[in-house]
């Protein structure tokens, strides 16, 4: 039998509802039996006889701990991915990723796909758009896929066009774009949405043994980063992979699964509800899109972009469509989880989940309804969010590198941008996550970005729209306590408390007192799940 564990000598913040700080916690059987002073603890289990040996004590050294972070909204299996992609985010312009992608590649067959991610023309010294003429130069005999930094785009060969068949008037698929040249009538080598599908889907596909060796790869950096469970929006085959990495004893991470739309009517009909599952592995919310990105300008707005008069982004979902599919999937027990990062995107969801709880289809599901990314609100629409029950599952590092784009595509409307005071006092539930790979996964950045409202240049000085800021304590809460409710496990994990899971971190600094400045500078020296060090 498992002896109790002692952890002593530490600041622990148990982010309970008193905000309880102390110094020990008792950990048996993967969960939390007693937490308060170290002495009173040792002396009970010392007294008690009992089938217990005596408790191993392990002494923290007078580190900061606390609940382990949930990353409420990443790709795992992109994210995996990644890792072994040419990393591209800090290209200044399309000679410069041509530069690098040809110093990864120097040895490379002919026919081999080239895969790179990150590229954003918004943060090139001259924006401009690439086209698929520098990567045929570069690359003759091999197709080139490189990957957005925000996911809504890829920039690609003619070779890899070739391989799908894209050539003049080939037509769009709905809710996509494929580009073409204004003169030669010729595609560019630029797909948006649906249409990047017509490529990645050609991509050749590893073999399950070495993607779950990819998979083990991202989730022992997300535990080193102090996650101890993940939302992810992904596909079955990636949930079939956890599921045998559950089974063979190897799954150190806790998974809240969003499944692709595509599998709502075999969530149905093998009558699956959302919440379904155990403290490893839970059915979360179905996932589907309305729009794309700020960074394509591809997001859904009520009125133009500021620099493009004619253009409001893509709708990839209409309200009527989705309220289709949201009223079907409430009805059977299945909670949604949808992407809206536009204010028209956001309005047309905003106005389905209010219709369903209206209707009541709301008492079918055990799970809130999910806003993923929520960027931007218009103020009339706040008002629609009270009583509502929805969450707002943000990425606040995504505010570190978007106040540029804000205030060039969106203008005035950045006010609602990355609303989180707004939103929370309107009602929502604020879920905070990563959106990896899309941003660096460590949690600590985007809490100092919710805090302060700074890029990385600490402008603005005062923060981005500083109305908007929220307290240090809300921002770890929207990163432990808050999750738990959207996954219904608040009894589970989320607080350091009596009878939840033994998941926490150790880290090398006392957040509560540190300088906001120096929050993401914040090292995780241990991470336990189960009360293991893992």
């Amino acid at each position: 039998m498992e002896n109790i564990k002692i952890f002593y000598n530490a600041k622990i913040y148990t982010i309970d509802k008193k905000r309880s700080v102390t110094n020990s916690i008792a950990i048996w059987n993967g969960k939390i039996i007693s937490i308060g002073d170290f002495k009173k603890i040792k002396d009970d289990f010392n007294s008690v006889n009992s089938v217990f040996d005596k408790p191993k004590l392990i002494d923290l050294n007078g580190g900061t701990v606390l609940p382990g972070m949930t990353d409420s909204h990443i790709h795992l299996s992109s994210y995996a991915d990644s890792l072994r992609e040419i990393d591209l985010f800090r290209c200044i312009s399309e000679v410069d990723v041509i530069t690098t992608l040809k110093e990864k590649k120097k040895k490379i067959k002919k026919g081999e796909w080239i895969i790179g991610r990150g590229w954003s023309q918004n943060d090139w010294i001259i924006s401009s758009k690439p086209s698929k003429n520098s990567l045929d130069k570069a690359f003759p005999d091999n197709p080139v896929l490189i990957n957005s930094k925000c996911g809504h785009i890829i920039w690609v060969n003619s070779l890899a066009l070739k391989f799908t068949n894209i050539i003049k008037n080939t037509k769009f698929p709905e809710g996509g774009e494929i580009e073409f040249d204004t003169i030669t009538k010729e595609p560019t080598g630029i797909l948006k949405e649906n249409a990047i599908y017509l490529i990645w889907n050609i991509i050749p596909i590893i073999s399950d043994d070495e993607k779950k060796i990819i998979l083990l790869d991202a989730i022992n950096q997300l535990l080193k980063n102090g996650i101890t469970t993940i939302h992810i929006p992904d596909d079955i085959r990636t949930f079939s992979l956890l599921q045998e990495l559950y089974r063979e004893n190897k799954l150190k991470i806790r998974i809240h699964f969003l499944p692709p739309y595509s599998q709502l009517d075999n969530l149905i009909n093998s009558k699956i509800k959302s919440s379904f599952g155990n403290e490893w592995i839970r059915m979360g919310g179905l996932k589907l899109f309305t729009d794309g990105s700020l960074g394509g300008r591809t997001a859904y707005m009520l009125e133009s972009y500021e620099d493009d008069k004619k253009n409001f982004g893509i709708c990839v979902t209409t309200e009527k469509e989705l309220y289709e599919i949201v009223s079907k999937a409430n009805k059977n027990g299945i909670s949604t989880a949808i992407h809206a990062i536009g204010d028209r995107a956001v309005r047309e969801t905003i106005n389905v989940f209010v219709k369903m709880k209206k209707e009541g289809l709301t008492k079918n599901i055990f799970l809130p309804n999910r806003i993923e990314h929520f960027q931007c609100v218009h103020p009339d629409d706040l008002s629609k969010l009270k009583n509502a029950g929805i969450v707002a599952s943000v990425q606040p590092i995504h505010l570190k590198y978007d106040i540029n784009g804000i205030e060039k595509y969106w203008g005035k409307r950045g006010r609602y941008a990355y609303a989180f005071k707004s939103l929370k006092k309107a009602g929502c539930l604020l879920a905070f996550g990563s959106d990896g790979p899309v941003e660096d996964i460590n949690p600590f950045i985007g809490i100092k970005s919710a805090v302060l409202r700074q890029d990385e240049k600490d402008y603005p000085a005062e923060g981005f729209y500083p109305e908007e800021k929220i307290s240090l304590d809300e921002a770890i809460i929207a990163y432990t306590q808050n999750p738990a409710i959207v996954s219904g496990e608040e009894n589970l994990k989320g607080t350091l408390e009596v009878g939840k899971l033994a998941d926490f971190i150790i880290i090398n600094k006392d957040i509560f007192k540190l300088n906001p400045d120096e929050i993401d500078k914040i090292k995780v020296l241990k991470t336990f799940v189960n009360g293991k060090e893992v």
